[in-house]
């Protein structure tokens, strides 16, 4: 039998949150007939689909272990060259002398730094094909921090411009990322849009409650018990729905609304929105609907914005944290009445691929409006866009307000996203990428 070609795709950070290359490894192995090595982080759980396919070798790097505290953020520079210059170690190791030897390497940008020179000297010796995906830029992260005039984010802007030129190919998550490398970098990249794959579906009534049944059970909700008065805590009732006595089921006419945002708990997303939008429901007269709001995600100011939330008198609404097995991510998704998005891009030129993940379980979105959000989001039509917290807390409450006996906007917003669902991941990448790696 004939040896797959080779290739590596890396991930410089958690290979179990980076969905979008885990769905080029499993395309570049189902799709393009090749055998992926699949480098970065262990930390969250791969899908089930990477795990057992035997197509995709993962090699798993270890993370710098030790974090600079805040009281000596003023060493932050001497930090970060430490730790460059152990994941550039780590990097070359891994990839001269472990991994077989790739015809291609498909890289995750950002992070930029240490990881395009890095590649780029492997491709060089190694004799293969440097590919960018680009997710958003390094240097506009890096301003987060320092400061957009910072020098060391101007010397990080003009590394990633000239590491980015030495690419055989690049892709990008948007028309808008497009035209900026072109205008900025002078490079020519591939629209490659997130969409998400056929495994993310609206959830049936069924699912649904066997779902909410086994979170009961695991205490995973318990900060929510007696909060709906009438919901039994066995296996006959969850707070959506029940079995009547014919042992069908069918949804509670009393359930919450069920709102989902899914977060990296980071800088760019204002979570604070959020919360005072939530304050402001809690405030408006009227008693019913019931709002509970599932946060999912793992990030750097969640455990800030979860003593915020502990510490907020609410009786309408309630906010919960989760994280969630990669399985019963799509499953929690596709039970949602409504997506919230808070993403607003760092550069303004990224799309927010919680969105993508929404829409493919049949979810309309309220999301943050910024510079190239109507890529994605078409205000009015499959979601809505919103500038604060008053507007946001505006929209829930018009969408909402005969829930669950009258939700006609939500039901027209939800026939728009069927458009959207006619392209899937494999779809896209058939057309966009395939030709790259053939």
């Amino acid at each position: 039998m004939c040896r797959r070609e080779s290739v590596v795709v890396l991930v410089l950070g958690d290979l179990g949150r980076s969905p979008r290359m885990q769905y080029h490894a499993l395309s570049l192995a189902n799709q393009a007939g090749k055998f992926v090595n699949f480098v970065g982080y262990s930390g969250s759980d791969l899908h089930e689909r990477i795990e057992s396919n035997p197509n995709i070798a993962i090699h798993r790097l270890s993370p710098f272990s030790y974090s600079l505290p805040k009281s000596l953020s003023f060493l932050f520079i001497f930090y970060a060259f430490i730790k460059l210059t152990y994941q550039a170690c780590q990097l070359l190791c891994t990839l001269l002398f472990t991994v077989r030897p790739p015809s291609f390497i498909l890289v995750q940008n950002p992070p930029s730094l240490p990881t395009l020179s890095v590649v780029q000297f492997v491709c060089t010796v190694r004799c293969c094909r440097l590919v960018i995906d680009w997710h958003n830029f390094g240097y506009s992260l890096l301003g987060l921090r320092l400061g957009k005039n910072h020098p060391v984010v101007k010397i990080a802007y003009w590394y990633e411009r000239l590491c980015g030129k030495g690419a055989y190919a690049n892709f990008c998550v948007s028309n808008s990322m497009k035209n900026f490398l072109r205008a900025e970098f002078n490079i020519e990249a591939i629209v490659l849009y997130d969409r998400s794959p056929e495994f993310f579906c609206k959830t049936s009534l069924i699912e649904q409650h066997q779902l909410f049944s086994r979170l009961q059970e695991e205490k995973s909700l318990k900060e929510l018990s007696g909060w709906i008065p009438s919901a039994k805590n066995d296996e006959e009732s969850t707070m959506f729905s029940k079995i009547d006595n014919n042992g069908e089921y069918e949804f509670r006419q009393d359930r919450p609304v069920l709102i989902i945002s899914s977060t990296s708990w980071t800088p760019d997303e204002d979570f604070s929105i959020l919360l005072d939008a939530i304050e402001l429901l809690e405030r408006t007269p009227k008693a019913e609907p019931n709002f509970l709001f599932l946060i999912t995600g793992k990030g750097p100011e969640k455990e800030f914005y979860e003593q915020k939330i502990r510490s907020m008198n609410l009786i309408r609404c309630k906010v919960i944290t989760l994280w969630l097995e990669a399985a019963d991510y799509p499953r929690l998704l596709g039970c949602a009445d409504l997506g919230v998005c808070l993403h607003s891009s760092s550069s303004g030129l990224d799309l927010p691929m919680k969105v993508v993940d929404m829409f493919g379980c049949s979810i309309p979105v309220c999301a943050v409006d910024f510079n190239c959000i109507s890529e994605l989001v078409h205000h009015d039509e499959n979601g809505l866009l919103f500038k604060d917290s008053r507007h946001l807390a505006s929209q829930i409450e018009n969408l909402f307000s005969e829930f669950p006996y009258q939700t006609d906007q939500l039901d027209a917003m939800r026939e728009k996203i069927k458009d959207f669902q006619t392209i899937r991941w494999s779809d896209s990448w058939r057309e966009n990428a395939l030709p790259i790696f053939s």
